[in-house]
């Protein structure tokens, strides 16, 4: 079993993996280190300071945060992420429902090459 102490450290290295992943345009992996340490401090029910060190709010107080950029997941970042892989999930979803139509699916239209 982990120490609080040992948990708190594996959370920082995951922002660092997920400032890592976003700035290589891996969005899935981004956006699931947020979600991984998300849930393990929510698990945990970690301190608040951590708390505020880690996502930059309290979990608690139920207001919105004042600057958005505090923490070591910036809310800022973490929202275009999730709005990039909603977005992609989404597309993804409306291939599946044309094929499952009979229709065409054209593979490329998402994809930038030199022939286009």
């Amino acid at each position: 079993m982990l120490t609080e102490e040992q948990v708190q450290k594996k959370l920082k290295k995951y922002a660092e993996d997920f400032n890592k992943a976003y700035n290589k345009g891996n969005y899935s992996a981004a956006h699931n280190l947020y979600l991984i340490a998300l849930n393990v401090s929510t698990f945990m029910k970690l301190d608040e300071s951590f708390m505020e060190e880690l996502f930059g709010y309290c979990s608690d107080d139920g207001e919105p945060e004042d600057n958005p950029e505090l923490g070591l997941f910036s809310r800022n970042v973490v929202s275009e992420v999730d709005i990039i892989c909603c977005t992609k999930r989404n597309e993804a979803y409306e291939d599946q429902v044309m094929r499952r139509r009979g229709q065409e699916v054209d593979y490329y239209k998402n994809k930038k090459s030199a022939l286009r």
